[in-house]
């Protein structure tokens, strides 16, 4: 019993060891040598990606998360803590869509009640990142809209979300 509780912890821990890949990017404004942790999990389907999302993410504020109102979380710290808000799910969204292949673009909008919220395109059809479904345009106060690229580099720059344990 105590060799097989040992075999299993040792394959656990190379497992978790080979998790994280770390990879040296330069974004704008990123001094050189940060380590931006990149993402190692993929998808193979959108509905893949929303079934990941709906098993392991929670939906928090930045205020209950972070202590401030706002805070971009790149792919791999929404990853890590497994929580987050709108613009959180519309990144981690895009990041791996792109990799699917589809075009994508963040939007930040202004609800009816006047707080802000995070939509992403798919290929310019609206979408609702928390569930993956569709949301007419039609009545949308847009505010913004951006690049995947862009965003990423709100999370490094602005917040510090490199993913650096």
């Amino acid at each position: 019993m105590k060799r097989i509780f040992i075999l299993l912890v040792s394959i656990l821990f190379v497992s978790c060891e080979q998790m994280y890949v770390y990879k040296v990017q330069i974004y704008e404004n990123c001094p050189d040598g940060f380590d931006i942790r990149t993402p190692v999990i993929s998808f193979s389907s959108i509905s893949e990606l929303c079934f990941y999302m709906f098993r392991n993410f929670t939906y928090c504020s930045d205020r209950n998360q972070f202590g401030q109102d706002d805070y971009w979380q790149a792919p791999q710290t929404f990853i890590d803590n497994g929580r987050g808000d709108c613009e959180d799910y519309a990144i981690f969204c895009m990041y791996f869509l792109e990799q699917m292949g589809y075009k994508t673009e963040l939007i930040s909008i202004m609800e009816r009640d006047k707080t802000g919220h995070a939509i992403i395109t798919i290929n310019g059809q609206y979408i609702e990142p928390q569930g993956l479904y569709a949301v007419s345009g039609n009545g949308l106060d847009i505010q913004s809209r951006m690049s995947l690229e862009r965003a990423l580099s709100i999370c490094y720059n602005q917040f510090g979300s490199r993913a650096i344990k």
